[in-house]
């Protein structure tokens, strides 16, 4: 019975569709219109997205497990090979790879590479060639260090003569030495293992006594900066220094032991290494040979004061006289007389303060000071060759004429020493790598060229009362521009080669 009903149902509604289909297609179509505009309108208003970001510092970190002290108790003409053994571990993620340098650090003195006799004082020097038996006698107390890859899948490179037996070249090195890198060609360095093994040998008569002594290891990679793991400008030897930086362009910062100030270095076009940052040594500071330029200790005068409304110093006697030294620390304002440059302009100092002291006593044109304020390892560049003067063609040995070329991509300049041209600015002014800033200079207390010119000290003389500077602005450059040695100019340093 419910199926004749259906029957009869379906038959008619199809008979009456023949009158109101049409009706109900445009109804349909309507209502259809009306649900996609209703439905887009909600959506437009109603939809939300969430995203996520990370970022991964590059960064390495060196720890040393087993142990990190070992002892040994032996007797006169005896050899233990093995005096202990702990294992360098490196994590690292830096597509650069890495490298570990070690030093003797004997009695906290970086370079000392003895045991010494906790007692008596005596010392138990570096050693080579330790016999391969142990308990054979020795010509010499000694001690030595070797290092070998753990197994893993990454393996770093063990500098020759820090691996395979005693027998072979293992003194403890009195110098920043590289004893291990890792060149990496994948995303990531993962982690490395390196064991380090330690031998000692004693002739029949050394005293009796405790020796001790210590070797300190260092880990560096192109993009270290880690704050707890600082390099400082005076440990980067030049090897060291090569390895972080093995292209132009390359950067590293790195911090002065004297102030724990950090600077920006880099290997510029001229294939040397400059810091990229200005000078900002504070006035009244203490330099010593063990970690500035100089040979004796020497101590900055007292920085200058700035009025508070302008740029000018309160004291009008301030970079007035040629033989005085002055300090003008800017605090690192960062505009340099012009708010475009938003980068920290460093000090400001005499030729005789650049010099720490040294140019006193050089008056001859194209003759360097022979210290400088720059951090141990660095110096002041020069503007000549050594005892040529600029117009006796002693201006293309100087390194800021030939970083200006290297950095223009030029064979000379159009007039000599100086050029009128924007491609300096342009190459090595602000914003760029080099990033010589214009930050202006003092001239008896008052502040000149902010914004708009650059002035930077070299090491070399023209008289007693001159020196010669890098000048530049957005329309010329100068490589060797004599001036008056009571002006207050800015400071860069290169590395020692």
């Amino acid at each position: 019975m419910p199926k004749v009903i259906h029957q009869t149902n379906t038959k008619q509604i199809l008979k009456e569709a023949r009158i109101f289909l049409p009706l109900l297609i445009t109804v349909f179509l309507t209502i259809t219109s009306a649900y996609v505009l209703s439905s887009h309108t909600s959506t437009a208003l109603d939809q939300n997205s969430v995203s996520a970001s990370v970022k991964v510092s590059e960064s390495c970190a060196m720890t040393i497990s087993g142990a990190d002290s070992h002892s040994v108790e032996l007797v006169g003409g005896m050899v233990e090979q093995n005096i202990g053994e702990s294992t360098i571990s490196v994590a690292c993620n830096d597509i650069n790879g890495y490298s570990i340098y070690a030093v003797g650090y004997g009695n906290g003195t970086e370079g000392n590479t003895n045991l010494t006799g906790t007692t008596t004082g005596e010392i138990i020097p570096t050693g080579t060639d330790i016999p391969e038996a142990s308990g054979n006698p020795v010509s010499q107390s000694q001690w030595a260090m070797r290092l070998s890859a753990v197994s893993s899948e990454f393996v770093p490179t063990i500098v020759s003569d820090s691996e395979g037996s005693f027998a072979s070249n293992h003194k403890i090195p009195s110098t920043n030495t590289k004893v291990a890198t890792f060149t990496n060609n994948i995303s990531l360095t993962g982690f490395s293992k390196i064991s380090t093994t330690y031998a000692v040998g004693v002739i029949p008569y050394q005293a009796a006594d405790t020796y001790t002594g210590q070797v300190k290891y260092t880990l560096v990679h192109p993009n270290f900066a880690d704050s707890n793991q600082k390099v400082y400008m005076q440990d980067l030897t030049p090897t060291m220094i090569a390895d972080l930086l093995p292209n132009v362009g390359n950067t590293f910062v790195a911090y002065d032991k004297r102030d724990n100030q950090s600077y920006k270095i880099a290997k510029l076009a001229d294939g040397k290494y400059w810091m990229v940052e200005n000078l900002n040594l504070a006035g009244g500071t203490t330099i010593t040979p063990d970690d500035s330029n100089v040979t004796e200790s020497y101590t900055l005068p007292t920085s200058a004061t700035k009025n508070t409304d302008n740029n000018d110093l309160t004291d009008s006697t301030q970079f007035s006289d040629n033989s005085v030294a002055y300090v003008f620390n800017s605090g690192n304002e960062t505009n340099c007389g012009a708010s475009s440059q938003n980068t920290p302009c460093g000090s400001y100092y005499s030729y005789l303060a650049a010099t720490a002291g040294t140019g006193a006593s050089v008056t001859a044109d194209g003759y360097n000071a022979s210290g400088s304020i720059c951090p141990k390892g660095w110096r002041l560049p020069t503007a000549t060759t050594e005892g040529v003067p600029r117009d006796s063609g002693g201006y293309t040995g100087g390194d800021f004429y030939q970083m200006i070329l290297a950095e223009t991509g030029q064979s000379s300049l159009a007039n000599s020493y100086y050029e009128l041209t924007a491609n300096f600015y342009n190459n090595a002014g602000p914003g760029t790598t080099p990033g010589f800033l214009l930050a202006g200079y003092y001239y008896t207390s008052t502040f000149r060229d902010g914004g708009s010119s650059g002035y930077y000290w070299s090491s070399t003389s023209i008289s007693g009362t001159s020196a010669y500077r890098l000048d530049f602005n957005s329309s010329f450059v100068d490589s060797a521009n004599g001036n008056n040695r009571r002006d207050g100019f800015s400071v860069r340093c290169l590395a020692n080669s």
